[in-house]
């Protein structure tokens, strides 16, 4: 898989011997077949290799990782060394990778399944409804999860 989107033997062979390696295929699977395109499975590539190596750096493992982890890999970026960081665009991309990649790595078993968090009453039911009722996804309701609350309020 990561020969087709990868043309150097260098990047390949960087990519394929990095601490990334184990994750790569898998991960490329999910974003093909999700419907990402060439390039930004190639962005998303280089942000999660560069991850993996700087967790490796700090001898730190991707089982043990939380959101907090993946916020001090985001927040090295800026000062890192690295010359795909030098790029602002990767930066910015680097967010959307851990964005993707932390789901990947719970729905693979390395990482815990997210903790749900505590509803009120009503908010919880509202979920229920909407899963069970409307066909909405998580991922909708995560948006409105942050409208709703302050509306309850009024």
């Amino acid at each position: 898989m990561l020969a087709c989107h990868f043309k150097s033997v260098q990047s390949l062979n960087r990519i394929n011997t990095g601490p990334a390696a184990p994750f790569l295929e898998g991960f490329v699977e999910t974003l093909e077949a999700r419907g990402y395109c060439d390039r930004t499975i190639r962005y998303h590539v280089g942000a999660v290799h560069h991850l993996c190596s700087w967790a490796a750096d700090k001898s730190r493992s991707l089982s043990t990782f939380d959101d907090a982890t993946f916020g001090l890999f985001l927040d090295h970026l800026p000062i890192c060394r690295c010359l795909l960081t030098q790029r602002q665009k990767f930066i910015h991309h680097a967010r959307f990778s851990v964005a993707l990649f932390s789901p990947y790595l719970r729905e693979i078993g390395i990482l815990p399944p997210a903790k749900p968090k505590d509803l009120i009453p009503i908010l919880a039911s509202f979920h229920h409804w909407m899963l069970n009722h409307r066909g909405v996804k998580e991922s909708t309701l995560k948006v409105y999860d942050r409208f709703i609350p302050s509306l309850l309020e009024m």
